[in-house]
């Protein structure tokens, strides 16, 4: 009760009754409604998120092989893909995990990139590895350091390109040495047409002339293969030979290799004669 100047009292429970009223039946209400709600929302969410799923779930999928173009290792890639992504939400199954494991399965393949197209197409983009030179008998060498089977590639690719012969111990892993790498792009085109490289170390390659009067080989490293000094001034040393009668006919006419010039030693050309009667001598 409250008293006021004019000696009147007023009873303000009333009010706070009816509030409480109001708030226990609203209290009520979203008690029993609380459930169907509930329900209504599940509703909801799983209507839209088979939605989701339904719309990223290709049920096709393209592939555009951008380099080094085999149209049977392109029909290998499409059947994998479809294997494990047609059917299988993007929400799930999403590309990166595919992309990871098509470069597992696919080493030629150097880059993926690939998009979704509404609505039901995913479309990959792969650029293979560009092939640069064939390896013993059925490998590849290309411009990703790893070593590749012949069979990634069709064989218009590979028609014309140098070959080189490498000790087996440095392609057991199928990863190409840095410097390795290195040496087989920076070999020039005109290398590749004066010899034919075998690469036993990286302290220890053979080179043997294409067009030669004579059975011989250079022995370089990887750092005396590009000294041009040393490969010019062979040809001055051979006429030397010649002249002095180091190099006869019969040594000529060898079918095994007489003599190897050797630049491995620096600012030196060697040549190492395998006749016992005649004696290579060192040219500086």
């Amino acid at each position: 009760m409250i008293w006021s100047g004019a000696k009147e009292f007023f009873d303000v429970k009333t009010p706070i009754k009816k509030s409480f009223k109001r708030y226990l039946v609203a209290g009520v209400l979203l008690l029993t409604s609380f459930p169907i709600m509930v329900m209504t929302g599940k509703k909801i969410y799983f209507y839209w998120s088979e939605q989701m799923h339904t719309f990223f779930t290709p049920e096709e999928a393209r592939i555009i092989l951008l380099t080094a173009e085999n149209n049977i290792l392109e029909e290998k890639i499409t059947t994998f893909v479809q294997q494990h992504i047609i059917k299988k939400s993007l929400l799930t199954n999403s590309p990166e995990i595919l992309s990871t494991l098509l470069q597992k399965n696919f080493p030629a393949i150097k880059k993926i990139t690939y998009e979704y197209q509404p609505p039901k197409t995913i479309l990959f983009h792969l650029e293979g590895t560009k092939p640069t030179c064939l390896v013993n008998e059925n490998l590849v060498i290309g411009d990703q350091a790893v070593v590749l089977d012949q069979s990634n590639f069709c064989p218009e690719a590979l028609a014309g390109l140098p070959k080189i012969v490498i000790n087996q111990q440095w392609l057991a892993n199928k990863i190409v040495l840095p410097s390795l790498y290195t040496l087989l792009h920076r070999l020039s085109p005109e290398q590749w047409a004066r010899f034919r490289f075998t690469y036993h170390a990286p302290w220890l390659i053979e080179a043997v002339p294409l067009k030669s009067i004579v059975k011989t080989a250079i022995l370089a490293t990887e750092h005396s293969l590009f000294e041009p000094k040393k490969f010019d001034a062979i040809s001055t040393i051979f006429q030397d030979l010649c002249s002095r009668g180091i190099i006869t006919k019969k040594v000529l006419e060898a079918k095994n290799r007489p003599f190897l010039f050797d630049t491995r030693i620096k600012d030196q050309v060697i040549v190492r004669c395998n006749q016992p009667t005649k004696k290579g001598r060192g040219h500086g």
